[in-house]
């Protein structure tokens, strides 16, 4: 059960156990992930996260941009949900919730079925979490 009271610094101080364990499991994690992409090409990709977990995202989105040669556009679901853009440009779409409970990435995942015709990852620490829900692929 998630503590609904924790705060902010709660989940930066969380980060590095939940990565450490997400790795741990790689083999098992990243099955359907690696299952789900072969013979795929990505070049588009779209971010929502919201909070600690933005902050890991603008992070990784400067890796995929310099290192993967990806062009991925960040945007908090809040924002994507009430103002997003209606397209297929994009190739993949990666929602990140640390606890997976967060209800505007839930919301804007939901929104972006009808959207966006791209597979979608959702990358948390809690893989029973309502946000697995809504995801072509669990990390």
């Amino acid at each position: 059960m998630v503590d609904k009271t924790s705060s902010m610094l709660d989940c930066i101080n969380e980060q590095r156990i939940l990565g450490n364990h997400i790795l741990a499991k790689e083999e098992k994690n990243f099955a359907s992930f690696r299952q789900a992409f072969i013979n795929v090409e990505v070049r588009n990709i779209l971010f929502l996260a919201t909070g600690s977990s933005l902050n890991s995202v603008m992070a990784a989105k400067l890796y995929f941009e310099r290192v993967a040669h990806v062009t991925c556009t960040v945007m908090e679901p809040f924002t994507f949900s009430a103002y997003g853009i209606a397209t297929n440009e994009f190739d993949l779409v990666i929602a990140v919730s640390q606890r997976g409970t967060s209800s505007s990435t839930i919301d804007a995942l939901k929104k972006s079925r009808g959207r966006i015709n791209a597979p979608i990852i959702a990358l948390t620490g809690h893989v029973d979490s309502p946000l697995a829900n809504y995801a072509d692929c669990l990390i």
